[in-house]
């Protein structure tokens, strides 16, 4: 007897083709690798449906893959690709199949009693809602394909904000959550303007920068207030000159490129390896140190967000190296 659909096991075949493969070429591949491995496979493909999704392109439950403008779509995908061919995961189902299955083992045996009907699963890849998100992630993509990636962008896509140009990547899980808003019909997300979610915000995802920014503010402020001091000093030295002049000291403007704040003394000195067991750093932020000829951590006090960058730093690591500087260092005393 047949195996019930719930008890199948999936067959797994590649299939290698060519860019310039016309559609009925593909067709009949496809048809011809069904059959090798279904004894009882339909008579043409029109019984089966096909989805398809590619690994950090193309997000699951994928797109249709039923009809030569589907074909073209992929086509185009692939050939905006800059990296090597990637794998691509077609998905077959036999639409009657499942249905005759569910018949085949709802039925009874001959005996008094009827066994209950059990519900139809469906397939998640199918249903409306998940093909409505794939094309609207495709749509995204499309749209925000990225030109001039930034050393923090890894990423194909980007959205670059048009009244900051603050540029954000776009990984699968923004384009999940982009396509999401997009679906709700109270949300003010468009194709254009992402949703109103922390993911989103540059600030929130920099704490670095925000503690930058904030820096920043607070010594504006201080040197505002201390504008009418100088003034009246100005003014006394007028009236009573003094033999030697005494020349202002400017003060030392941060430099937000900097890991280590220029407001800060730098620590003791001590081994790198020391340095990042003191401080809980993880072991590859210590083996990217190692490899660009760090070897004690008075040298870090000149790293900038540029060198780690293309040190192939994660955010995280960089949040984790710029808290151990501060630990590390002491605040520069005020006059």
């Amino acid at each position: 007897l047949q195996k019930a659909a719930s008890q199948r096991v999936p067959e797994r075949l590649q299939l290698d083709f060519s860019l310039d493969d016309s559609w009925d070429t593909i067709r009949s591949e496809i048809f011809a690798k069904i059959i090798s491995c279904q004894s009882t496979a339909a008579r043409n493909l029109e019984a089966y449906a096909m989805h398809y999704y590619i690994w950090q392109h193309v997000s699951k439950p994928g797109l249709l893959f039923v009809s030569e403008s589907d074909y073209t779509t992929l086509l185009g995908t692939l050939r905006g690709l800059k990296t090597i061919p990637p794998l691509i995961n077609l998905i077959i189902n036999e639409a009657s199949s499942v249905d005759a299955d569910t018949d085949k083992e709802n039925q009874g045996t001959g005996g008094k009693t009827e066994k209950k009907k059990k519900a139809k699963r469906l397939d998640p890849d199918t249903l409306p809602g998940n093909v409505a998100k794939a094309t609207w992630i495709q749509q995204l993509q499309e749209k925000w394909i990225c030109d001039k990636c930034t050393p923090s962008c890894v990423g194909k896509w980007g959205f670059v904000d048009s009244q900051t140009q603050v540029h954000l990547a776009l990984n699968p899980e923004r384009l999940d959550l982009w396509a999401a808003a997009i679906l709700k019909e109270d949300s003010t997300a468009t194709l254009n303007n992402p949703p109103n979610h922390h993911l989103f915000d540059p600030e929130r995802l920099s704490p670095v920068l925000q503690r930058r920014k904030e820096a920043l503010a607070a010594s504006s402020s201080q040197a505002s207030t201390s504008a009418p001091l100088t003034l009246i000093s100005d003014l006394i030295n007028a009236i009573h000159p003094q033999a030697l002049p005494v020349t202002p000291t400017l003060p030392v403007m941060d430099d937000p490129t900097r890991l280590l704040s220029t407001s800060r003394f730098p620590g003791l000195d001590m081994p790198l390896a020391e340095f990042c067991r003191k401080y809980e750093l993880s072991d590859d932020i210590c083996t990217k140190l190692t490899t660009n000829a760090f070897k004690n951590s008075r040298s870090l006090r000149f790293l900038t967000l540029e060198d780690v960058h293309e040190m192939k730093f994660l955010r995280g690591e960089i949040a984790a190296l710029h808290d151990a500087l501060e630990m590390w260092s002491t605040a520069v005393p005020s006059a």
